[in-house]
């Protein structure tokens, strides 16, 4: 699978951010290609635009059943020393930003790699479920998540 992504086969320091984008209109294309295109100056190393649809539009009945955009959009910038995080961070943000008016509030945790309101990744009645189940069932919190859920 990695050489299919092209994806290093060493660990490799990175910074990436994402965003759900309802929709890719003329205008929302040529805001990608002022910020990521063949002309732009970025540190950004890649960018995809993944189709959605299908069975990740359907409702499943699962809290995360369904992702509520028509694609999704991933910013990858290298940072292999701590000097290029924060340019990297910058230069990804960057990317996702252009596309903000376009985007969905929601979030997919698979590619969230840093900070992000959880609670974003879910309909609201999903969410307030699994603050139920999380306060029943590990009211202490034992149970550690790279995205918790409920308030820590």
């Amino acid at each position: 699978m990695l050489s299919l992504h092209m994806d290093p086969p060493e660990p490799s320091g990175a910074v990436a951010h994402h965003a759900l984008v309802a929709e890719l209109s003329d205008a929302a294309i040529d805001a990608l290609l002022a910020v990521a295109g063949p002309e732009a100056q970025s540190l950004v190393m890649s960018v995809e635009l993944r189709h959605l649809g299908g069975a990740l539009a359907a409702p499943q009945g699962g809290a995360t059943s369904r992702l509520d955009a028509a694609y999704l959009l991933f910013a990858l910038a290298m940072a292999p020393t701590p000097e290029f995080v924060a340019a990297g961070t910058e230069a990804t943000r960057a990317v996702v930003a252009a596309l903000a008016p376009w985007a969905s509030r929601q979030h997919f945790l698979n590619f969230a790699d840093h900070t992000i309101d959880v609670e974003t990744a879910f309909d609201a009645e999903s969410w307030e479920r699994l603050v139920r189940v999380r306060e029943s069932v590990d009211p202490d919190r034992v149970w550690v998540a790279a995205h918790p859920v409920g308030a820590a």
